[in-house]
């Protein structure tokens, strides 16, 4: 069981530094405290990228040597894309079920450590980065409480990291912030018509900014790629 004393005083012990590498090194630390063998801490790519470039953190003996995997993984692995739905900590089960396809991700993790199970916590990371932990061991913690603090440090532990400047909030492949402007006023309702004059520009301009962001975001209408740009947080609601 996490003792959450420990969770709550290594949040005030990262708030005591600006140093990004000993604010990883304390929250590997306290992930292997609690029965990780391998630990990602790392941004989600937008499609058609990668996830290397994103990663702020690998540990393991494996992944010490060699990062050539990860440079690997594409942003449509299958994990990346549950990461991206997912509202809170999830598994991924030591087998994959029916017709479930095969992650590269998830074979990495397995080679870095020497457990199986896989526990993953996703959506708590500043605006416009999406932030992710990836823990690999045998005996990870898996009662409901215990997950909630692994969850609070972990959103802590991104914060910080924001609030000293060591998070990067560019992606290859964000939209401009005119596409996500475009985008937004679409998300409400509004017609091309409408964002022509809104933003005074022509209405063959407001299309453009469509189909690039369509483009970026491997959508093939207007209404995926508003839900697309709303799954990778280039847009609110």
């Amino acid at each position: 069981m996490i003792i959450e004393t420990d969770v709550y005083n290594e949040v005030r012990n990262l708030q005591l530094t600006e140093d990004r590498e000993e604010i990883l090194d304390r929250a590997v630390a306290l992930f292997r405290q609690f029965g990780a063998h391998a630990v990602i801490i790392t941004g989600l790519p937008m499609p058609n990228g990668l996830l290397d470039p994103l990663i702020l953190r690998a540990w393991s003996l494996t992944m010490a040597r060699d990062r050539s995997a990860l440079s690997q993984v594409p942003s449509t692995d299958p994990l990346l894309k549950k990461c991206l739905i997912a509202r809170e900590s999830f598994f991924w089960p030591e087998n994959e079920e029916g017709n479930r396809p095969t992650s590269d991700l998830v074979q990495v993790l397995r080679q870095a450590g020497t457990g199986t199970t896989i526990l993953v916590i996703t959506g708590i990371a500043p605006e416009q980065f999406q932030g992710v932990v990836f823990l690999v061991g045998s005996k990870l913690p898996k009662d409901c409480r215990d997950l909630r603090c692994l969850e609070f440090f972990t959103g802590e532990m991104f914060k910080h990291l924001d609030q000293v400047g060591a998070l990067s909030k560019q992606r290859q492949g964000d939209l401009s912030s005119r596409e996500r402007r475009v985008l937004e006023l679409t998300a409400c309702g509004k017609t091309a018509a409408d964002i022509a004059a809104m933003l005074s520009i022509s209405q063959r301009t407001v299309h453009a900014h469509l189909q690039n962001a369509s483009n970026k975001l491997n959508a093939s209408n207007k209404t995926q790629t508003v839900v697309e740009a709303i799954r990778y947080g280039q847009i609110g609601l």
